[in-house]
Formats: structure tokens, sequence, C-alpha cells
């Protein structure tokens, strides 16, 4: 074998020759018009000047795949992308939050999360009255402690009184009804109004330090989480407004009355409208994660616990998935499948329900139901009904554990302390009952109807009755 085939030549190729040129000489054999050896390409070349074809059949189709994967992932998560505009540039200029402390109960629900239970209360209520004050004209705002010091709001004032003895502090005047409780979050105490308006307060004192102003009446209480007061509105508007100074950060509209509080947990903040619609948004951004119907109203607020969302609507407990995000388009496919299956389409199965939706709980006899939230401990949720019965629920599935009978109405949340449960009723009469048990320890008769949830601190249980007093139990 010659040395160009070695080297990697095809003796069997015909090619030009290097030194004459002349055409079709074989290669590795002498020219025949010169005498030079012809030498052939090696085959790596040859095969390297091959033209790749990069756009295969099977590549278009795999390119395509990714395509309409990447679209729909993209579709699927756009409504929940951050606003860049409000990360960037609305930032609220303070982590303020209220903090939940021992001894303390510093705003509507005790909690963020609106769960109205004190885990590690140290003693037991005797029933005993410490003391009792006359606020005039009663409200629907339930009271707040801070440090030993009671707030809360009147009819046109808001008052601070001492928890030891219910001494008046201090009192303002305001230049709208109080009908919430309000919040307090650093030195700041925030209250909305009925003329329109969320204020922020001088806890020490009560000076006003910065006002905003809604375009309808605030009922609702006042949260404040990572330097964010969130308020709701008549106006059917959910508003995010910097802790500091009351600028707005963003604002959401939803489908009705705003007229109860939020709560927040993990970063998202729900709420309830007064047609008993489940708002899940964004807490930094108000971007809407979850939007669950119910066929009722609501006006009370959600509470959040063991990784359930608890609202009522039109009188019933509903229980929603706390992390369920909505589909884009998925409700109006579902109301098209829904109306098939009911025209009995062939082939067409019966719609799922509600993403997010766990189970719902009414009382016994449909036509009286809820009137208040739960309380949601670990292992349980509490709450009583129009007829007077007093309900105690397994927290994940609803089911019955035990029920108290107290003859009136219970409009009004209880209130979970230790290894206790504490609710009003409209016969004038608080009760301490065993939480695990439902056995009733005491009953104690305030002289007039309870219709404000009452509330735990310092070792006492404030409750304020419809004759617009409030009592210190100990």
């Amino acid at each position: 074998m010659s040395d160009l085939a070695q080297g990697g030549l095809d003796p069997g190729n015909a090619a030009a020759c290097n030194r004459c040129g002349a055409e079709q000489q074989a290669v590795g054999a002498s020219c025949q018009s010169c005498g030079h050896i012809v030498a052939g390409v090696p085959r790596w070349v040859q095969f390297g000047r091959r033209k790749r074809k990069y756009l295969t059949r099977r590549r278009l189709v795999l390119a395509a795949v990714a395509l309409f994967l990447a679209v729909f992932i993209f579709w699927l998560n756009f409504p929940f992308l951050p606003d860049p505009i409000i990360l960037l540039f609305k930032q609220p200029t303070t982590s303020l939050t209220t903090q939940t402390l021992p001894g303390q109960w510093p705003m509507n629900g005790g909690d963020l999360q609106q769960r109205r239970y004190v885990e590690d209360a140290q003693a037991n209520l005797t029933g005993q009255i410490s003391w009792s004050v006359d606020l005039g004209e009663p409200t629907n705002s339930a009271p707040i402690v801070v440090e030993n010091v009671i707030y809360i709001g009147g009819h046109f004032k808001i008052v601070a009184l001492d928890i030891e003895s219910g001494r008046t502090l201090w009192a303002r005047q305001t230049s709208g009804p109080v009908n919430s409780s309000l919040a307090a979050a650093g030195d700041n105490l925030y209250v909305g109004l009925l003329n329109h308006s969320l204020l922020a307060l001088d806890i020490k004192t009560g000076e006003t330090r910065w006002e905003f102003l809604t375009e309808d009446i605030v009922t609702a209480a006042p949260v404040v989480a990572k330097g964010i007061v969130y308020i709701g509105s008549w106006d059917h508007y959910m508003y995010a407004l910097d802790a500091v100074d009351g600028n707005l950060i963003w604002k959401f509209q939803g489908d009705a009355r705003i007229n109860n509080s939020p709560a927040v947990y993990e970063g998202s903040l729900f709420f309830t409208d007064s047609i008993g619609h489940l708002h899940v948004l964004s807490a930094r951004t108000g971007q809407e994660r979850l939007l669950y119907r119910a066929p009722g109203s609501s006006t009370r607020p959600p509470v959040v616990a063991q990784g359930l969302v608890y609202f009522l609507s039109g009188g019933i407990i509903y229980a929603v998935d706390a992390g369920a995000r909505r589909i884009p388009l998925q409700f109006q496919l579902k109301k098209v499948w829904a109306q098939l299956w009911l025209w009995q389409v062939p082939g067409v199965p019966r719609p799922p329900g509600q993403r997010g939706g766990r189970w719902r709980f009414s009382p016994a006899d449909p036509k009286e139901g809820f009137a208040a939230a739960p309380a949601v401990a670990v292992e349980a949720f509490y709450l009583g009904d129009v007829q007077g019965n007093f309900y105690a629920q397994e927290a994940s599935l609803g089911t019955d554990l035990w029920q108290f009978r107290t003859g009136a109405s219970i409009v009004a949340s209880p209130v979970i302390v230790g290894d206790r449960v504490y609710f009003g009723a409209k016969d004038g009469a608080i009760y301490a009952l065993d939480r695990f048990t439902g056995e009733l320890f005491w009953r104690r008769d305030l002289g007039a109807a309870i219709q404000v949830s009452p509330v735990f601190a310092a070792g006492r249980l404030l409750v304020q009755t419809a004759d617009g007093r409030v009592h210190a139990i100990k």
C-alpha cells in the first residue's frame, strides 16, 4: 500500500493533478500528463465539507413543544408575577408589623391570622367582675390592649383606659363614629371611621399623624404587616398604605363592599366582601391569586389556620385551601362545562367544585345559620349560631366534637384561652367552657346583650355590652 493510502487517502477516487491540473487522474498514481503523483483528499476533509442540515423535522417538533410549554407556563403564572412598578417604586418605608406578644391583644382577632387564640395563658378566669366603665352610645369597636392600656372606639371618640382600674388615660374626639377595632403597631394606632377615612394616631396622646380618605364608609378594622396598613371600604376597594405616612402603595377593586378585616399569612392577604366572595391577594403587590365564590353575604373576617381559610358566607362556614391559586379562564370554562352538563349532553361528566374548596359546615337548621367568625385552635374551631347552639368542630375536617346549648342567640366570635373557650350571647351572659369537652365552668350575667366579641389580655377578659359598658372579668 502506498504512503498516500496509509495517510487516509482514497486511491479509488479521481482527482485533479496537483501540479498541472489535469482532470480525472487516479489518486495515488502518476499523472498521465506530467508524471506527478496525484494526491487525494483525506476522508475527514471530505466528510467535513458536507453541508449539515440543522432544521430537521425532529428538531422542529421539539422546538414547537418547548415553545408551547413555555407559553403555557407563562400564561398560568402571569397573574401571579410581581408587579415590577410596585416592587421597585412603591416600597414601604418601614417593616412595622402588629406584634402579638404575651399579655396583649393589639388588633382585631388577636393576630394577623384572626385566630382569636391565646395559647400560653397561665391562669383560668373565675368570672369575677373587676370593673365596669360606661363609654356612652355603644359601637361595634372591640377593645385592643397594648402594654396594659385598652384602646377602644366609641361614638365620635377614641378612649384609652388603664386595664387595672378602667380609669381614662386620654380621650379624643373623632370626625366620625368608630364602628370597628383599632390596630396598634409600634407607637401608632390605626382606626377607620364612618366618615370615609383612616387615621394614624400617636399611641401615647391620640394626636393625628396622618389621614387617608376613601370613597365610602369604613367599618373594617385595619391590619398592619411589614410596613403596610391594609384597610377595606364600602367603596369596594382594599387599600394598602405605607404605615409611616399613609401614602398609597396599591389598591384592589373587589366585587362589593368590603366591611371586615383582612387576614395576612405567608405573603397572602385574605378578605371577604358583602356578597360572600373570598379574595386572596399578594400582600405586597395586590395581585389576585384566588377568587372563591360563595352564595351569600359576608360581614365577618376570614380566619387562616391549619393551612385552611375559614370564612362565613350566608350563615355557612366554608373551608378553602390557603395555598390554592386560580387558573386563568378556569371559571369561564367551568360555566360552559356546567351548562353542557345541565343540558345532559352525552359524555359530559359533572363539573368539579371550585378550586381550593375543602368542605362547608352549617347548623342543623339551615334557616338559622352562623353570624360570627370562628375562633381556631390546633385541634378545633369554635363558634355559635343564632339559635343559641355553640359548636366545637374538628379543625381540618369540620366534623363534630361537641355542642353546648345556651338558649340565646350568639352573634359574636368566641375567644380561646388556654384550655377554655369564652363567648357571649344576647342573653347578656358570658360563658366559660372546657374547650375539649364542652363542660360549663361558669356563667356570668352582664346585664345587656353581648354583640361584640370579647378579647383577652393581661389576665382579663374584656367584654363590651349593648348598653355601652365595658367590663373586665378576672
